[in-house]
């Protein structure tokens, strides 16, 4: 748009500009998770998380079944902490174009078979 002024209209430019698709990022594995934001090229951390899933251990026999039990506990209890986290920040983005989700091995996919996303966010 062009006036007859002492000083260009740069409006309608700078809304051309503007970064209008955001995607929430989670990245999670059984040690740590991050909740953040991807728009254009520039990632903003939301949150960090740290788990308190004990890690494999080598024994044997009968404690070996405990011990597995007691890891999905935590690991179970952990995805709830991350789920609701991200329910929470990445409900209030208004522009939101999606989610992506990373991790190693099969994290990812336990982490949302556990359904702690809300359904407006699948």
């Amino acid at each position: 748009m062009y006036r007859c002024d002492q000083t260009f209209v740069l409006d309608p430019l700078d809304e051309m500009l503007e970064i209008k698709e955001v995607y929430g990022l989670i990245v999670i594995d059984k040690r740590d998770g991050t909740i953040g934001l991807l728009k254009g090229t520039a990632i903003i951390l939301l949150k960090e998380f740290t788990s308190n899933v004990p890690g494999k251990t080598t024994k044997g026999g009968q404690s070996q079944q405990r011990y597995a039990r007691i890891r999905e506990l935590a690991a179970h209890e952990f995805y709830g902490r991350v789920g609701d986290a991200a329910n929470s920040e990445l409900s209030q983005i208004k522009n939101l174009k999606g989610i992506l989700v990373g991790g190693p091995g099969p994290t990812k996919e336990d982490f949302l078979k556990e359904g702690n996303l809300v359904t407006s966010l699948k």
